[in-house]
């Protein structure tokens, strides 16, 4: 996932928020770090999820 901000100060917690909020259906199996989108100059908040699926 990635969330976009106009600065790391609002990208990150917002970032961390929807971590926290999937913590129970996803794992969270990377962090990416945080860095500037070249082309807008908005920060970036990344990381990967795996979804957990019950077949039933």
């Amino acid at each position: 996932m990635d969330v976009y901000a106009d600065s790391g100060s609002t990208a990150s917690p917002v970032g961390d928020a929807i971590r926290h909020a999937l913590e129970l259906d996803a794992y969270t199996t990377n962090y990416n770090g945080d860095d500037r989108d070249k082309e807008t100059g908005n920060s970036r908040h990344s990381f990967d999820r795996d979804w957990l699926v019950v077949k039933v």
